[in-house]
Order: structure tokens, then sequence, then C-alpha cells
């Protein structure tokens, strides 16, 4: 081998210096669309990706800090989980992955009301319960074999309503408090889900007694912890 073939072999690339750091352009987004904005437009990226489109977070998240100038963090914890909670994904927890439905293209706009903390330093966007789309026309033979919301879950909604009402002794705090969740919970008899919802529920309530949860007055609050737990059974069950 000739010293000159020796001596290029081991010389830096052209345009680099010895020691000198590589260093990779920054991705700078057209603009931060606001929350609600930049989930409708994951919404709209993800339904163009068809019915089926399977993808792990990571793999989504060039193109949509492009078209939404919003972070992997917001994509992983607040854009899919709002959208699997409209049922517009289907998330398979033990592979990690998220699954387009054929319902994504339905859905309403997404509002997101809060961020909720998991308990192990994540966060999850909650989309309201109300936010889930409308329930098709039900053929009335078809309906016949619905879950219809009895006497005893409606106690059992009253139950739940007494432990976030302040004043346990005014009934028509307790009243109002309990009404959005059977307004719920009649809204799953509808669409065939009462069961799932009735469980969703009665985690939070176990939950937040177990956890000595100071009443608020804020049945919206208690719906949007029961809506996270019923992400998680409905894509299990």
């Amino acid at each position: 081998m000739h010293d000159d073939d020796a001596a290029r072999r081991h010389s830096p690339l052209p345009g680099l210096r010895p020691g000198e750091n590589i260093t990779y352009p920054v991705r700078e987004p057209t603009g931060q669309m606001p929350e609600d904005d930049a989930v409708e437009a994951t919404r709209r990226y993800l339904a163009g990706k068809g019915k089926g489109f399977t993808f792990r977070p990571r793999e989504v998240y060039d193109d949509l800090f492009r078209i939404t100038g919003r972070t992997a963090a917001w994509v992983r914890s607040l854009a899919l989980p709002a959208l699997a909670g409209q049922g517009g994904l289907s998330y398979d927890q033990f592979n990690g992955t998220y699954t387009v439905t054929g319902t994504i293209d339905s859905l309403p706009r997404a509002v997101i009301v809060d961020l909720k903390d998991t308990g192990d330093g994540q966060t999850v966007a909650i989309v309201p319960p109300w936010a889930l789309p409308e329930p098709a026309d039900t053929d009335p033979e078809v309906s016949i074999g619905l879950t219809p919301l009895t006497t005893s879950d409606v106690n059992e909604v009253l139950r739940w309503a007494t432990q976030i009402t302040s004043d346990i002794g005014d009934p028509d705090a307790v009243i109002t408090n309990a009404e959005p969740i059977i307004a719920w919970l009649k809204d799953g008899a509808e669409r065939g889900d009462l069961p799932t919802r009735l469980m969703a529920a009665k985690r939070t309530y176990t939950n937040d007694s177990n956890s000595n949860r100071e009443p608020d007055d804020d049945p919206t609050a208690f719906l949007m912890r029961a809506a996270a737990y019923y992400t998680v059974l409905h894509d299990t069950l």
C-alpha cells in the first residue's frame, strides 16, 4: 500500500477538522398550535394513515412536530391519549402501540379539559366523556339486548356523588353532583358499554376513598378520572 493511500484513509472527512464536533440542525416548527387545534391536526394526520395503521408514538413524533409544533412529550402524553379516549385509536398496552380505528374520521373535535397526574410522574390528557362520538342510531330489535340503567345503579351514583359533595346534608347539592354522572351512564346504556362505565366509575370512587380525596363539588373532575379508567378497560376487555 502506498503511503499516500494510507494517509487518505486516516485523514478527517472533507470539511471537518480533527476533534471537531458534529452537530445536527434543530427541527424548527412552523409555529406551535393551540392544544385543541393540535389534537385536531393530529387526528387528521392519523386519519390519513387509514384504519388499521399501527404505530409506536416515537414513529410519528417528527411528522407531528412539523405539523403542530408540539413536542414528543406532548404527543405521547396528551394528543394520543386524547384520541384514544374518544375511540379514534386503540391502545395495546403490552406492545406499547396504537392502532387507528374506523371511527377516527367521524370523531367530534376533541376538547382537552385538563391534564391529570397518573401517579408515576407522567401526565395524561383527559377528554370529557361528553366529547365522545355521538352514538349511531340503533335498531330497536338490537337495542333490546342493551344493559339498562337500574335503580340500584342510580343509588350507587348517589353514593359517589355524596363523596364529592362538601355539604352532604343538602340533598339538592348531592343530586346536582349526581346528574352529570347519571347522564354519562345513560349514554353508556345507549352505546352498549354501560358495564364498562360502571366499572370505571366504581374504580374512581374506590380510589378517591382510599386516597382521602377532599370533596370538591366537581362531578366533571370525577368523570374525567373515570374516563381515564374507562379508556384502559375499554381497550382491554
